[in-house]
């Protein structure tokens, strides 16, 4: 506002004063825009409570947003009790929260990439074979819950707006109708009264209203829920990825290639469970062993009901008591393994070859996912190949043109006999059928050779030479 309208008038450019006694509407409204905005900040922090109800975390956005004058301003008609429970649930949400960046010791906007080369770095300091006391332990657990967060995209999405609270939200829905609030939890309050507004995923009220979730609302007497879902069943491995270089004559008739990848494999010390050998899993406490979590939504609309996967078991409905020392509970292990394949007859750059059942073997007892074989054919220096026609050129003296001529051929087969014919002339083509590549997979089906004649004419003559085209010319 000062830098808007300092003391006293000044002249424009175009002879306008402007000041305290005229000011440009153009530049008051946007003032008012300005006030307005930071008025509904000040009321959105001074209820604190009540908003939290609809942001899963709000809590934590208020502890990293700690210093901000609208909060700590809040209007007379807030009670002195709501503040003080508002900066209680700041003070709990900064016990609570777990900084997974910290963890890898990478920063916020760390990408993709860096999040996995930190926790490479970590993994091989504290791995079990590297280092197997109690705090390398802790250790290895406690990066592998940040990278198993971090490299998810939807949790870490989840993670980075609403904090760690965003991922347990259903694990606290279902301990508070189990009557077990997790221990530090901040009591209830804002719109949902005593015993408190659970924290919301609108994006749960949405499934339930157009049938993502199951069950029914309490709100507006009665749900609009669609289909129940379902425990995670075992899942696929995923697929790999090999681009795989190709000789010319290898691509036109096949033959064999190995190759070598690195893919996840069942885990032989545990057969792939993740449990430390003699032990087992045990029914998650959370979610009773249905793998499925009930949340109960309550909001100024009404409350609402809608099912998702237990985040304690992630949906499998079982937990790891001792993890498997190999895997790390993991279940699998990353493995280099040499693989022959078959290269079919006719295969081009841009195809793909499917290799089923060596991709990434499956976490939870699915089957192990493909690889997938990307073709690119390398060039050849003769040959030039479009589809099953092969292309190439041939250099001849202008006489064996003019006369006609038997000439040795180059072919993917190997040199053949070609008939010039008397006559030929410059950049004719000439075709041998059945001498081009085979079809996909068909070694009898072929395509034709092309080859294109280039006329040498001599830049210089002998003077015998000059004299016998001197008088072929005076002949015609």
């Amino acid at each position: 506002e000062k830098f808007l309208f300092a003391q006293g008038s000044r002249e424009t450019a175009s002879g306008v004063v402007l000041g305290r006694a005229g000011r440009n509407p153009l530049t008051a409204n946007i003032m008012k825009i300005v006030r307005g905005c930071l008025a509904v900040v000040g009321l959105v922090f001074s209820f604190a409570d009540d908003v939290g109800a609809f942001a899963p975390s709000f809590s934590s956005f208020l502890a990293r947003s700690q210093g901000c004058s609208s909060y700590t301003r809040a209007p007379s008609f807030v009670q002195p009790r709501q503040r003080r429970h508002s900066e209680s649930v700041v003070r709990s949400a900064m016990k609570m929260e777990k900084d997974f960046y910290a963890d890898l010791g990478v920063p916020r906007s760390a990408t993709e990439r860096e999040i996995k080369t930190a926790y490479r770095t970590q993994a091989k300091q504290c791995h079990p074979d590297v280092d197997r006391s109690e705090q390398a332990m802790a250790k290895w657990r406690k990066i592998n819950d940040a990278y198993n967060i971090l490299n998810n995209p939807n949790q870490k999405k989840r993670y980075d707006m609403y904090g760690e609270s965003g991922l347990l939200g259903a694990a606290e829905e279902a301990a508070e109708k189990m009557g077990k609030r997790p221990k530090g939890a901040p009591p209830g309050g804002g719109f949902g009264g005593p015993g408190g507004a659970q924290q919301v995923d609108l994006s749960d009220i949405f499934d339930s209203f157009f049938g993502g979730g199951g069950g029914g609302g309490a709100g507006f007497g009665g749900g609009m829920g669609g289909q129940q879902r379902q425990r995670r069943g075992p899942v696929k491995g995923d697929d790999l990825r090999f681009d795989l270089k190709v000789d010319f004559k290898k691509a036109c008739f096949g033959g064999k290639e190995n190759i070598r990848i690195k893919h996840l494999e069942n885990c032989d010390t545990c057969s792939g469970t993740g449990a430390k050998p003699g032990t087992s899993k045990k029914t998650c406490s959370t979610c009773g062993g249905q793998g499925m979590v009930m949340q109960v939504t309550r909001t100024p609309l009404g409350s609402f009901q809608s099912q998702a996967p237990c985040p304690q078991c992630r949906g499998e409905g079982t937990i790891i008591a001792e993890y498997c020392g190999t895997c790390v509970g993991k279940g699998v292990y990353q493995k280099q393994k040499e693989v022959v394949l078959t290269v079919p007859a006719g295969v081009e750059t841009g195809q793909k070859l499917r290799v089923r059942d060596e991709g990434d073997a499956s976490s939870n007892g699915g089957s192990p996912g493909d690889l997938y074989i990307f073709i690119n054919v390398e060039e050849d220096a003769e040959f030039k190949r479009v589809g099953t026609e092969i292309y190439t050129s041939l250099d001849i003296p202008y006489l064996d043109a003019i006369l006609g001529d038997e000439v040795q051929i180059k072919t993917i087969d190997g040199e053949v006999t070609m008939q010039i014919p008397a006559g030929s002339q410059p950049e004719s083509v000439l075709k041998m059928r059945g001498k081009g590549a085979p079809k996909l997979g068909d070694l009898k089906s072929r395509g034709d050779h092309f080859v294109t004649l280039k006329v040498q004419i001599p830049k210089k003559l002998s003077k015998k030479e000059r004299e016998l085209v001197a008088e072929l010319k005076s002949l015609q």
